[in-house]
């Protein structure tokens, strides 16, 4: 009964310890960074249309086909 608990204890927290967001992680990056299919709209869709994002202290600038926002 012991060895389950455990086991449980560590599959829990490996798995809080592996749950990241991607927001996170494209914070936690320098420059520009390549749009694979983490950057979302506001209804929390995939934005195929920002080809590079780049977030700065209280500025995002997405690169476009078309130009950049």
């Amino acid at each position: 009964m012991a060895r389950i608990i455990s086991a449980l204890f560590l599959l829990l927290v490996a798995s809080l310890t592996e749950a990241k967001n991607n927001d996170d992680k494209i914070k936690s990056q320098y420059g520009f960074v390549e749009n694979k299919g983490q950057i979302i709209n506001q209804q929390g869709a995939p934005n195929h249309s920002v080809l590079y994002l780049w977030n700065g202290a209280g500025l995002h600038v997405q690169l476009r086909s078309t130009g950049f926002s």
